[in-house]
């Protein structure tokens, strides 16, 4: 063969079998997504659990992702204001973070550490009580 080939005439590209995900990158190469999980951040939509009141989040459950996932729940007063996250709160029990977050307007950050084998998050369960009226 006159050509140079970087992939082996016994590589699973020209096995069949499963089915993998694949790309060409920029310089031709066939590229298989199967290396190491990179970082992942989930942030949810803005809630306003109360309206016109403040709300305080005391718990959170995390649905799915990685034992290693740590949440921090963002928060402002107003739409005009910008979001202030807290610290990071890692996992106490089977799902629960311990959170202690409150404002009018929140929003949870869930940020799954690069090397943490995960495989999809399907929601984020918070517990909301009141904190007071909004003035």
């Amino acid at each position: 063969l006159d050509v140079d080939y970087t992939t082996s005439f016994d590589s699973r590209v020209y096995s069949g079998g499963r089915p993998t995900v694949a790309a060409i990158d920029a310089s031709g190469f066939l590229a298989f997504l199967d290396g190491q999980y990179l970082e992942a951040t989930l942030e949810t939509a803005e809630i306003q659990p109360m309206p016109f009141k403040r709300s305080r989040a005391t718990e959170a459950h995390l649905f799915g992702g990685s034992s290693d996932a740590v949440i921090s729940v963002g928060h402002r007063e107003t739409f005009q204001e910008t979001v202030v996250y807290d610290g990071e709160v890692s996992r106490e029990t089977n799902t629960k973070y311990a959170v202690d977050s409150s404002g009018r307007l929140l929003r949870y950050k869930v940020r799954i550490p690069s090397g943490s084998s995960w495989s999809d998050v399907s929601g984020i369960g918070v517990n909301h009580v009141p904190a007071g009226d909004f003035y």
